[in-house]
């Protein structure tokens, strides 16, 4: 049975809310649906082929489990995706930081290294060594 954080996800109804960011509002929330309660109710464990009739209503049964599954399927690849887009952006959020945090440092250096020339060039003037 899988589970995430001691919540069983498959059969169990629970909300999960993932902090992907800096700020309190910056949280993706997962609500999943007891899958397994759901197929159970649907018959999925009481199927029987003995006949065509219950040979049709095991089939329906399926088709039914099949949806069931493609949908907790599809709302778990959203999540994923949402995930992976949060991703993408803090990884050029740091990008970002980091070139800023670069471009701040070439700064300072050239400012020191003018205010070094700057006393040089005055130092020279003020010993009469030009």
């Amino acid at each position: 049975d899988t589970s995430f954080n001691g919540v069983k996800v498959f059969s169990s109804e629970a909300s999960l809310n993932f902090q992907t960011g800096p700020n309190a509002d910056d949280q993706i929330g997962l609500t999943s649906s007891n899958l397994q309660d759901t197929l159970n109710s649907e018959g999925i464990n009481e199927l029987s082929a003995l006949s065509p009739s219950s040979a049709t209503s095991a089939l329906d049964v399926i088709d039914t489990a099949i949806k069931e599954i493609n949908t907790s399927a599809s709302q778990f690849g959203a999540l994923a995706n949402r995930f992976e887009s949060n991703i993408e952006n803090l990884s050029r959020s740091r990008e970002n930081i980091a070139e800023a945090k670069s471009r701040i440092s070439d700064a300072d250096i050239a400012k020191e290294a003018s205010a070094l020339i700057n006393n040089d060039i005055k130092n020279t003037i003020f010993n009469g060594h030009f």
